[in-house]
């Protein structure tokens, strides 16, 4: 394993108007250039929008599930 050395390692910095997305029992996928996450009600599935130029990170709970396209 390598040592790593604290000048090596990267921080993400999170600013007021970065979001980051904490997401349970949902799909992420990618529709038409947009990254939308899906939740289901019933028989109806409801789509949302994530911002991607604000966000700076995405957190998958349980029940989440992530598409490569």
């Amino acid at each position: 394993m390598n040592n790593f050395s604290p000048s090596d390692l990267k921080t993400i910095l999170h600013s007021k108007r970065a979001n980051r997305y904490y997401l349970e029992h949902c799909r992420v996928l990618v529709n038409g250039g947009r990254v939308e996450y899906v939740t289901d009600q019933g028989k109806n599935s409801l789509y949302w929008n994530i911002p991607i130029a604000n966000t700076t990170s995405l957190l998958l709970g349980t029940g989440a599930s992530i598409t490569r396209a």
